[in-house]
Protein backbone atom coordinates (compact mmCIF):
# COMPACT_ATOMS: atom_id res chain seq x y z
CA UNK A 1 0.00 0.00 0.00
CA UNK A 2 1.32 3.88 -0.30
CA UNK A 3 0.53 7.00 1.17
CA UNK A 4 -0.05 9.62 -0.91
CA UNK A 5 0.28 12.83 0.22
CA UNK A 6 -2.14 15.95 -0.25
CA UNK A 7 -1.35 19.49 -0.91
CA UNK A 8 -2.42 21.83 1.78
CA UNK A 9 -2.33 25.97 1.48
CA UNK A 10 -3.07 27.87 4.11
CA UNK A 11 -4.19 31.44 3.71
CA UNK A 12 -4.06 34.28 6.13
CA UNK A 13 -5.63 37.48 6.06
CA UNK A 14 -5.22 40.51 8.48
CA UNK A 15 -7.80 43.13 6.83
CA UNK A 16 -10.17 46.22 7.83
CA UNK A 17 -13.41 46.30 6.43
CA UNK A 18 -15.84 49.33 5.65
CA UNK A 19 -19.77 48.87 5.17
CA UNK A 20 -20.90 50.24 2.02
CA UNK A 21 -24.05 49.06 1.39
CA UNK A 22 -27.33 51.35 2.16
CA UNK A 23 -27.78 49.56 5.63
CA UNK A 24 -30.50 47.11 4.97
CA UNK A 25 -30.85 43.51 6.59
CA UNK A 26 -27.95 42.33 4.10
CA UNK A 27 -24.37 43.84 4.31
CA UNK A 28 -21.45 44.73 1.82
CA UNK A 29 -17.90 45.18 2.89
CA UNK A 30 -15.44 47.00 0.70
CA UNK A 31 -11.97 45.07 2.53
CA UNK A 32 -8.43 46.14 1.97
CA UNK A 33 -5.53 43.98 3.79
CA UNK A 34 -2.65 41.95 4.15
CA UNK A 35 -2.49 37.93 3.06
CA UNK A 36 0.34 35.70 3.42
CA UNK A 37 -0.18 32.03 1.70
CA UNK A 38 1.99 28.91 2.10
CA UNK A 39 1.61 25.42 0.37
CA UNK A 40 3.32 22.15 2.32
CA UNK A 41 3.29 18.60 0.55
CA UNK A 42 3.45 19.77 -2.85
CA UNK A 43 4.68 17.01 -5.20
CA UNK A 44 6.18 19.87 -7.18
CA UNK A 45 7.81 22.12 -4.31
CA UNK A 46 6.67 23.68 -1.03
CA UNK A 47 6.28 27.69 -1.79
CA UNK A 48 5.38 30.88 0.14
CA UNK A 49 4.33 34.33 -0.86
CA UNK A 50 2.54 37.76 1.03
CA UNK A 51 0.82 40.58 -0.28
CA UNK A 52 -1.97 42.86 -0.40
CA UNK A 53 -5.35 42.12 -0.75
CA UNK A 54 -8.56 43.70 -1.66
CA UNK A 55 -11.77 42.16 -1.95
CA UNK A 56 -16.19 42.83 -1.81
CA UNK A 57 -17.81 40.40 0.15
CA UNK A 58 -21.25 40.01 0.85
CA UNK A 59 -22.99 37.05 3.65
CA UNK A 60 -24.47 36.45 6.60
CA UNK A 61 -22.54 36.95 10.47
CA UNK A 62 -23.86 35.25 13.31
CA UNK A 63 -22.48 37.09 16.34
CA UNK A 64 -18.83 37.45 16.21
CA UNK A 65 -18.34 34.10 14.10
CA UNK A 66 -18.63 33.65 10.62
CA UNK A 67 -18.25 30.37 8.36
CA UNK A 68 -18.11 30.95 4.75
CA UNK A 69 -16.17 29.13 1.33
CA UNK A 70 -13.73 30.62 0.01
CA UNK A 71 -13.54 30.55 -3.85
CA UNK A 72 -9.03 32.27 -4.32
CA UNK A 73 -7.52 32.57 -7.60
CA UNK A 74 -4.19 33.16 -8.01
CA UNK A 75 -2.72 34.39 -11.90
CA UNK A 76 -0.66 31.47 -11.94
CA UNK A 77 -2.40 27.43 -11.43
CA UNK A 78 -5.74 26.23 -10.97
CA UNK A 79 -8.37 28.59 -8.76
CA UNK A 80 -8.23 27.12 -4.59
CA UNK A 81 -11.21 27.01 -2.73
CA UNK A 82 -12.29 25.44 0.63
CA UNK A 83 -13.97 26.50 4.34
CA UNK A 84 -12.84 29.73 5.95
CA UNK A 85 -13.82 30.36 9.77
CA UNK A 86 -13.39 33.36 10.78
CA UNK A 87 -13.61 35.22 14.07
CA UNK A 88 -14.57 39.33 14.00
CA UNK A 89 -14.32 42.61 16.44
Amino acid sequence: MRAVAVAALTLGTLYLGWRIDDGGPTRAYLELGAVGAETSRDPVMDSSVGGLLGAIRAGIRIGHVQATLRYLDFNVGPARYGPEVGIRF
